[in-house]
């Protein structure tokens, strides 16, 4: 947090700005994987997750999308983004792509119309996970959703021709 801010804490414990000069070193954060993410990039994991995960309350809360107070907003976009961690892999997304619970079609309509802007910004974030498999990405485009595809060593990514029109 320090290496990104410009406001440092005094020794009375508030905020004030910083000098230019007094500046420390930029230190990349050390953000760590998702839990749910790493497990399902293997079969016994993702088997693990379906059993003790309890991802039927993560899509409960997704499909109840209930954001009135701070608190539902905070438990709404953890099941975002836990529920977008498991579609990471194509088992997963297999798992999620049930026409039943209609998983990606919520997280797509909350994108679009959510009220409240930081569970809207979160439902792009998770379609970013979302589409970064190949399955998930053909998940999203039956769902009118359009996703760049290219792998994460890339460093221009081209888009693939695809027929958009004649959908």
């Amino acid at each position: 947090h320090a290496s990104l801010t410009l406001h440092t804490k005094n020794e009375d414990g508030t905020y004030c700005r910083r000098s230019c000069s007094s500046r420390p070193v930029i230190v990349p954060p050390n953000i760590l994987p998702h839990l749910y993410g790493q497990l399902v990039q293997t079969s016994q994991g993702m088997a693990n997750l379906q059993k003790y995960g309890d991802l039927q309350k993560l899509i409960e809360i997704l499909s109840n999308a209930k954001s009135s107070n701070e608190y539902e907003s905070l438990l709404l976009k953890s099941a975002m983004w836990a529920l977008g961690h498991v579609s990471t892999s194509t088992e997963g997304v297999e798992f999620l792509n049930d026409p039943s619970i209609r998983i990606y079609e919520k997280i797509i309509h909350l994108a679009k119309f959510s009220e409240v802007y930081s569970i809207r910004s979160t439902a792009l974030n998770v379609l970013g996970l979302i589409g970064s498999t190949n399955t998930g990405a053909n998940v999203l485009y039956k769902l009118d959703w359009i996703c760049v595809r290219h792998d994460r060593n890339t460093y221009w990514p081209v888009c693939e021709p695809e027929d958009w029109l004649s959908k």
